[in-house]
């Protein structure tokens, strides 16, 4: 069995598409994780700052943190 961390298969539906996070999904990440309507929302499972983003570098700090990795990595 394959990493899911370093690879994962892509699915996609008429509703949705899953695929693995990547850096450029920051500015999306933001908007969403900014809006203060949706944080009550989220899930945080326990990460430090329940997702109260306001800045990009909030954001791929928290990407690097999911992967376990540096940012060479990503």
């Amino acid at each position: 069995m394959s990493n899911p961390y370093k690879e994962s298969k892509m699915y996609e539906t008429s509703d949705f598409i899953t695929r693995l996070i990547s850096m450029d999904d920051t500015e999306s990440l933001l908007n969403c994780c900014s809006d203060v309507n949706s944080r009550p929302h989220f899930n945080s499972d326990m990460c430090a700052g329940n997702f109260n983003f306001n800045a990009i570098e909030e954001i791929k700090n928290s990407i690097i943190g999911w992967f376990g990795c540096d940012k060479t990595y990503i």
